[in-house]
C-alpha cells in the first residue's frame, strides 16, 4: 500500500466503529471507486499532501456521472451523492496526518440533489378495498400485509418480530415489541384486539410450518431476503386485486418497505 491508500484504510477502520456494516460497506465501495480511478489516471498520486481539487476530485465526479453498473446503467443522483459525502468525510478524517490533502477537495456544491419520485397516497376507497381483501384472508402474507396496515411497522421489522413478541399489559390492552430496525432501536406498539388476532393466526401458521426458525414469529425457510421479497410481490398482486392500476403507485410500492 501507498501513504494514500493506508491513510484511506485507516480511516475506513476507524468509521467502522460507530457505522453499521452496511454504510460501512458504502464507504469501502467509495474508496475503492477513488483509488481505481486515481490508479488509472494519476498513478504518481500515492500521498494525501499530493491531492488537488483539479484534476484530481474533479476528475473523479466527472467519472461519477459517466460511470456504469455491471447492468450497464448510471448511478443515481442519490448514489453520487453518497460516494461524494463519504469521500468528503474520509478526507476530513485524516486532518491529523503530519502532511494531511488541501482543505476544501469537495464542496457542498459537488452533491447533487436528491430526487424523491413520491407516488400520490392511496385514496379512501382504495384503502379500504385494500383492507377487505386482507380481513378476508387467512393466508399468511396477506394476515403479514394486513398486521403492518395496521401497525405502522416496516417490512424489515416485521420479518424480524419474534415469537412472543405480543405482550398482555392487563385488562384488554396489549402491546407489540418491535424489534431493531431502521430507527435503530426496539419499541412497543400499542395494538388493539384486530391486531392480536392476526399475531396469533400468524403463531399459528408458524406451528403448521416444518422446522420454524425459534429466534423469528414469521417462517422463513429459503432466508430472509426471499421472505421480503415474496411480501412485496404479494403487495402489488392485492394492489391490483383491489383495482389500484396506477403505473406510478405500483412501480413504486417495492420502495415503500
Amino acid at each position: 500500500m501507498n501513504p494514500l491508500e493506508r491513510a484511506l484504510d485507516a480511516r475506513l477502520r476507524l468509521v467502522e466503529t460507530t457505522l453499521q456494516a452496511g454504510t460501512v460497506k458504502g464507504y469501502r465501495r467509495t474508496a475503492r471507486l477513488f483509488l481505481e480511478f486515481l490508479r488509472r489516471r494519476f498513478p504518481a498520486v500515492t500521498r494525501p499532501s499530493q491531492l488537488r481539487r483539479d484534476p484530481h476530485l474533479l476528475g473523479w465526479l466527472e467519472e461519477l456521472w459517466t460511470y456504469r453498473t455491471t447492468q450497464n446503467t448510471a448511478l443515481t443522483s442519490a448514489t453520487r451523492g453518497s460516494h461524494v459525502l463519504q469521500l468528503r468525510t474520509l478526507l476530513e478524517l485524516m486532518d491529523d496526518l503530519p502532511q494531511p490533502p488541501p482543505p476544501g477537495l469537495v464542496q457542498r456544491s459537488d452533491i447533487p440533489l436528491r430526487r424523491y419520485p413520491l407516488p400520490r397516497p392511496l385514496t379512501a376507497e382504495e384503502d379500504e378495498r385494500l383492507r377487505q381483501i386482507w380481513e378476508s384472508s387467512t393466508g399468511q402474507l396477506d394476515t403479514i400485509l394486513y398486521l403492518m396496515r395496521l401497525t405502522g411497522i416496516r417490512i424489515g421489522e416485521c420479518v424480524d418480530l419474534e415469537p412472543d413478541c405480543l405482550r398482555h399489559l392487563g385488562g384488554n390492552q396489549w402491546s407489540l415489541h418491535v424489534p431493531h430496525g431502521k430507527p435503530r432501536s426496539e419499541r412497543w406498539v400499542p395494538v388493539d384486539d384486530r391486531v392480536r388476532q392476526l399475531v396469533e393466526r400468524l403463531a399459528f401458521l408458524r406451528s403448521c410450518s416444518p422446522n420454524p426458525d425459534p429466534k423469528f414469529l414469521l417462517p422463513r425457510p429459503s432466508g430472509r431476503a426471499v421472505l421480503m421479497s415474496a411480501l412485496r410481490q404479494h403487495l402489488c398482486l392485492a394492489a391490483l386485486d383491489a383495482g389500484i392500476q396506477r403505473l406510478e403507485f405500483l412501480h413504486f410500492l417495492p420502495e415503500m418497505f
